[in-house]
């Protein structure tokens, strides 16, 4: 397992936003001139599931998002201005430690744990989670991961399913359940802990 140590977003470089670009646009219209004051925005708003994860700016459009959608936004706005901020996806072991309750749902299908990703920024050799402080129905960070990797903004589920397909070979418990099966159960865990929290 690799062990991540997090920073506070007000840690995030104050890199000014000088692109005239969608993103970069929207920040500025909001007053927002800089990637260290629009973390801080980003992260003050609730985490809750968005109508499309794959508008970068639907957390703008609809004023709350999920791990994707804020941290979507954020690396977008750093692409855009050539700043050195950057995307990551981790795999970590679902189960009660992290979200109390979801071995009730996991038991239904024989399972005493389940991969899911969570993914968050890294700039400067730091890491950063915009969730953090949100109520996600998490027990807290995730800071205990499998694998993590660097991604695009729009990959969708390639990590995870690649994690999945690798852990499939060498764990037999598991063998049973199709892609089709793992992305169904995933799914069913995430509006589990959606449900823990109130929807803003």
């Amino acid at each position: 397992m690799l062990t991540l140590h997090f920073s506070q977003a007000s840690a995030i470089p104050a890199f000014g936003i000088t692109s005239t670009s969608e993103v970069s646009r929207a920040f500025l219209d909001l007053g927002i001139s800089d990637l260290r004051a629009a973390a801080l925005f980003i992260q003050s708003k609730p985490y809750w599931k968005n109508l499309d994860d794959h508008d970068v700016l639907a957390l703008l459009r609809e004023g709350h998002g999920t791990c994707i959608s804020k941290h979507n936004l954020l690396a977008e706005l750093a692409r855009e201005n050539g700043i050195p901020l950057f995307r990551f996806e981790g795999v970590y072991p679902l189960n009660d430690s992290i979200v109390t309750g979801v071995s009730s749902l996991l038991q239904q299908h024989g399972l005493k744990q389940i991969p899911r990703t969570h993914c968050f920024l890294e700039c400067c050799g730091e890491y950063f989670d915009l969730t953090e402080g949100n109520c996600t129905g998490k027990n807290g960070l995730i800071t205990e991961y499998w694998r993590i990797e660097k991604v695009q903004v729009g990959s969708g589920n390639a990590f995870l399913m690649r994690f999945w397909k690798d852990l499939r070979v060498v764990d037999h418990s598991i063998r049973h359940l199709s892609d089709e099966d793992f992305l169904r159960i995933a799914k069913e865990c995430s509006e589990y802990s959606f449900g823990l929290c109130e929807r803003p």
